[in-house]
Formats: C-alpha cells, structure tokens, sequence
C-alpha cells in the first residue's frame, strides 16, 4: 500500500468490501488507547467489546447507532472500519476529525 506522506488516513477496501481508515503516524500499542480515548470523547462511542491479545488489541463501539471496530495490529498499526456498512458516515466524519486534528502535529 503506497502512503501519501501528507495524509493522516489512509483508506482501503478490506477483502469483505468494507472501508478500512488506517491511522497513519498513530499505528503503536499505546496510540489505540489514545484513540478509544478519543472515540469515548468526542463521539460518544460506547464500549461494547474491548481485548488485548499478544499482537492485537481490539475495540468494538456503538457511535451514534453504528458499531465501529478498532484495531491494532503490531504489524499493521491501528485501523477502524464499521462493522456494518461498507460505506459509513461515521467512519468518513471520524477520519476527516482525526485529519485536522493530527495534522501538522508531532505524529506528522
């Protein structure tokens, strides 16, 4: 997957069809808890389901009726996508947040 250098999201279509937002520059283990963080802040999001495994961490959140999953992945870094809809407005305004946000930070 080529990365644009000025980009804080990058997108992707998993194999089920469903949009994947990879959170650039904010990949490691701690980064997902500042993300949960972030989700329970300023989304609302509800914590349906939260794991820790050896190479993976996962969280599942209700956000405004939609379930969104989150993950990190030692080797990939931390993505979300919906769980239930291929295209999902939550996700985008997520993305487009995180975009301002990070952009132009340390994790630039």
């Amino acid at each position: 997957m080529k990365i644009d250098p000025r980009k804080v999201i990058s997108k992707r279509r998993n194999e089920e069809g469903k949009m994947e937002y990879h959170v650039i520059g904010v990949g490691g283990w701690d980064h997902f808890d500042s993300l949960v963080d972030f989700l329970k802040k300023y989304y609302e999001a509800e914590v349906k389901y939260l794991k820790d495994a050896i190479f993976i961490r996962k969280a599942i959140f209700l956000v405004g009726g939609e379930e969104i999953t989150l993950i990190h992945h030692d080797d990939i870094g931390n993505y979300f996508f919906s769980s239930v809809k291929e295209n999902s407005t939550v996700c985008e305004k997520v993305s487009q947040d995180l975009e301002v946000r990070l952009m132009g930070s340390e994790y630039q």
